[in-house]
């Protein structure tokens, strides 16, 4: 029987044991939870729940943040899939296709990550944030208020990756 601690030399430093206090544990446990419910019920939670939990709460780089959201999405957003698809509301043609731009978006932007500061991905993070926020309360608008409210977050968003 080998050591749980020890890891096989190919994968040292690539998935770090780390020792959870029960206080961490509870708060990843609670973190899970509404991310899972969320995802089921809007379709979000990764990026939107997970990773600001992990950075702010449990204080996480935000690399690692991200990567560890990535993988603890996945059981929760497959079970969700099978949920909606088992009473037809999935579209399996679009998700499809959906599938091929995000799998090749997710390989840039994992790259991009390995390629910024810490501060820049958290800045570009928030941008992204208000950018998605805002455009959501904007949607009925029409004419020119709605560019300027676009043009205006646009210049947000440039003006956090600046700062970043």
């Amino acid at each position: 029987m080998t050591d749980p601690e020890v890891l096989p030399p190919d994968l040292e430093g690539a998935l770090p044991v780390v020792s959870i206090s029960p206080a961490r544990a509870a708060a990843l446990i609670g973190v899970g939870l509404a991310s899972g419910f969320f995802a089921g019920l809007f379709g979000i939670g990764g990026g939107i729940l997970i990773v600001p939990a992990l950075v702010v709460v449990l204080r996480l780089d935000q690399r690692k943040a991200v990567g560890t959201s990535l993988l603890a999405i996945l059981p929760a957003a497959t079970i969700s899939a099978m949920i909606y698809a088992s009473s037809g509301s999935v579209d399996l043609v679009v998700s499809a296709v959906l599938a091929v731009g995000a799998v090749t978006g997710a390989q840039f932007g994992a790259w991009a990550l390995t390629r910024i500061s810490r501060k820049a991905a958290q800045w570009v993070f928030v941008g992204f944030l208000i950018v998605l926020y805002s455009a959501e309360f904007m949607r009925d608008e029409e004419g020119y208020s709605r560019f300027f409210a676009y043009m205006n977050l646009f210049v947000a968003a440039m003006l956090i990756l600046v700062l970043a």
